[in-house]
């Protein structure tokens, strides 16, 4: 099963791409299991879930949340700043 995944900021400079296409194992891989694959295929992308936005198709969600064939996943940092 495929699901695209899209990296922003720092990730996406780790991953060294935007988007890609993940193959994930069917039948109940959940957000926590592509942030593993995609730290597989890219050693310098550590994703700590605790410390990131995760989506599925547009919508946060939390590492176990499952991911079904053609979902996209968008990986984002969180962000801190101030003034």
């Amino acid at each position: 099963m495929k699901v695209t995944v899209r990296y922003f900021a720092d990730y996406r400079e780790a991953a060294g791409t935007e988007r890609e296409e993940v193959e994930v194992p069917a039948g109940g891989a959940s957000l926590a299991d592509v942030i593993r694959i995609a730290g597989e295929m890219h050693p310098g992308l550590n994703v700590d879930p605790r410390r990131s936005f995760l989506s599925i198709n547009a919508e946060f969600r939390r590492p176990e949340d499952i991911v079904r064939d053609g979902d996209e996943v968008a990986i984002m940092p969180m962000v801190s700043g101030g003034g």
